[in-house]
């Protein structure tokens, strides 16, 4: 999503490249105010497995929803829900990690996240840009129908099975 936005942003709306750094630092202040406030209240409220399911399904639907905009304003309404939904996944996800991992396998499962993540970084861009050949809508559809994939996977994968992962 994050490397595409961009794309649609000139092909739809002709923006120059200050007008997309304005944005995508109006995103990153979302982002930023998702991993610190909201998630630090949601995680007073809620376990980090429980908190994953949810916000994967809203930044999905956001992205999805964000490819059908044909006004430039309604990026600033979807990007603040989009980048809390992504920014609480994540900080989940790694405390989600951190509790399954024992203190001594912490450091080994930490960076095997972090490779696959980079793997993952590194395959988005030859496959989004393979895609959106075709429209350039197409990275933000797939992303978000991928992500919203993931979030039931890992819905029917662990969340059913929590209490035997977790000790509950």
């Amino acid at each position: 999503f994050l490397l595409f936005y961009p794309t649609l942003l000139v092909e739809r709306f002709q923006y120059t490249s200050s007008e997309i750094g304005n944005l995508s630092g109006y995103l990153s202040i979302w982002f930023l105010l998702g991993s610190l406030a909201v998630t630090y209240w949601l995680s007073n409220k809620f376990k980090p497995q429980e908190l994953m399911f949810i916000p994967m399904v809203i930044s999905g639907i956001f992205v999805i929803v964000t490819s059908t905009f044909h006004h430039w304003y309604y990026f600033l309404i979807s990007f603040p829900f989009a980048a809390m939904g992504s920014s609480i996944n994540w900080v989940s996800c790694m405390a989600l990690i951190s509790n399954l991992a024992s203190q001594k396998d912490q450091g080994k499962i930490f960076g095997v996240q972090q490779s696959l993540q980079s793997v993952a970084l590194f395959i988005a861009p030859l496959v989004s840009g393979f895609i959106s050949i075709g429209h350039e809508v197409l990275p933000l559809l797939v992303g978000g129908i991928l992500m919203i994939i993931a979030s039931f996977w890992y819905y029917i994968s662990f969340w059913k099975r929590r209490a035997v992962l977790m000790n509950e």
